[in-house]
């Protein structure tokens, strides 16, 4: 179900970052679906470390992919975007206007 909100979202971050974070999240809340359900008191010290680490694998992937979704991708700086558009026009002047400045 997931999987294929994921394929049909048009949120373009979204769609990038949950196959890569979201599915693995879901897939380990799936395969420890026993979390919290009192059943620990059975379980092998090997069991619970296993659970232990997929809990905080969860968590990580889960912070990892909230980060994804609020950070500011790397092209979108909009500090940068006044700078790199200048960058540009001059770049433009050094190239194109220059050479007819010094011929003229």
């Amino acid at each position: 179900m997931l999987a294929s909100a994921l394929q049909s979202s048009t949120h373009e971050r979204f769609a990038s970052v949950g196959p890569e974070l979201f599915l693995p999240v879901a897939r380990l809340i799936n395969s420890h679906a026993a979390w919290g359900a009192g059943g620990e008191g059975n379980a092998s010290l090997a069991d619970a470390a296993a659970d232990v680490r997929a809990r905080g694998r969860s968590w990580m992937l889960l912070g990892a992919a909230r980060l994804a979704l609020v950070a500011p991708s790397a092209g979108t700086d909009p500090a940068r975007k006044a700078a790199l558009e200048q960058r540009r026009l001059r770049d433009l002047v050094d190239r194109e206007l220059q050479p007819e400045i010094e011929v003229g």
